[in-house]
C-alpha cells in the first residue's frame, strides 16, 4: 500500500498475464518484482575481532592445512600463514587466525591441541569490509554467480565465483579464460 521514503526500488523481472473472463476492460494482469534497498546504504561495514597469532617452528608442514580446516570449520574468518625469521635465525612460520569473539575459546583449543604452539597473542581489531553483492550472470555455457562490492556508491571490483568458472569450463571443454571473457562479456 505504501514504500518507505528511504528506499530505493529497481525493476528486477515484469510478468504478464492474460485471463479468461471477457469484460468491459481488458482482462490483463502485470506483475513487477523489484529489489528494495535503503537510498543510503554504507559502503563499508565495519565489526569488531579478535586475531590470535602463534608461531611455529618444530612443526610438520604437513599438519598447516589440517589445522586451517579445523579453523575454518569451527568459525575462523580467515586463516593465513607468514613466513617469519625466529630467535637464533631460526625460520619459521607465523599462524594468523580471524575470528569473532564468541568462537575465540574454541580457536585458542585448536590451536593448542593440534600445532606445536605453547603460547599465542591475541589483540582486538576492527575489520572493515567493501559492501558487497552477488549477481547472476547468465552466458552460454550457463550461469555464473559475480560478486561485486562498492565504494562511494560505485563498482569497484566484479570477481566470478572461481568453482563456477572452473566447473562450466571443464565441463564444456574450453578454458578459465573463455569463460571469464563470457562473463564479462554479459556483465
Amino acid at each position: 500500500d505504501s514504500f518507505s521514503e528511504h528506499m530505493e526500488m529497481r525493476i528486477a523481472k515484469t510478468g504478464y498475464g492474460v485471463g479468461q473472463r471477457d469484460g468491459e476492460i481488458p482482462n490483463v494482469l502485470r506483475v513487477y518484482l523489484a529489489e528494495t534497498q535503503s537510498k543510503k546504504l554504507k559502503d563499508v561495514m565495519e565489526e569488531e575481532a579478535l586475531v590470535l597469532e602463534c608461531n611455529l617452528d618444530d612443526m610438520s608442514p604437513e599438519r598447516y592445512s589440517h589445522v586451517m580446516d579445523l579453523l575454518f570449520d569451527s568459525g575462523a574468518m580467515d586463516v593465513f600463514i607468514s613466513p617469519i625469521v625466529m630467535k637464533k635465525t631460526r625460520p619459521g612460520n607465523k599462524l594468523s587466525v580471524l575470528c569473532h569473539h564468541d568462537t575465540v575459546e574454541k580457536m585458542k583449543e585448536i590451536l593448542f591441541r593440534e600445532t606445536s604452539s605453547i603460547g599465542l597473542r591475541e589483540q582486538n581489531v576492527t575489520r572493515s569490509m567493501l559492501r558487497r553483492e552477488m549477481v547472476v550472470v547468465h552466458t552460454t555455457y550457463g550461469d555464473v554467480e559475480v560478486k561485486r562490492s562498492y565504494w562511494n556508491g560505485q563498482v569497484v571490483n566484479e570477481k566470478p565465483e572461481f568453482e563456477q568458472c572452473r566447473k562450466l569450463a571443464l565441463e564444456h571443454g574450453v578454458t578459465l579464460e573463455e569463460i571469464s571473457k563470457e562473463v564479462s562479456k554479459n556483465l
